[in-house]
């Protein structure tokens, strides 16, 4: 079975995919810390999709709170006649 592991630079210590430390460094020495790494392929939504959700969503809610308050303002102005 494949294994993901994050490595966190400067940290000295190697992360499996639970969030486990799976090795780790002494601190405050200088040490070399070696561990098996599968390299990973394929891209994650975020460099397909950018930041284009959220902005959809924020012009989305943007629309609505205007339409809302326009809504608001002609009720307003119906009963005030």
């Amino acid at each position: 079975s494949k294994t993901r592991i994050s490595i966190v630079p400067n940290s000295g210590s190697f992360i499996d995919e639970k969030g486990r430390i799976k090795s780790e460094s002494p601190q405050l020495v200088e040490h070399v810390l070696t561990d098996k790494v599968q390299p990973l392929t394929g891209m994650t939504p975020y460099v397909v999709f950018g930041n284009l959700p959220v902005s959809a969503g924020l012009l989305a809610m943007l629309g609505v709170g205007f339409w809302l308050n326009r809504r608001r303002r002609k009720a307003l102005a119906a009963n005030a006649a």
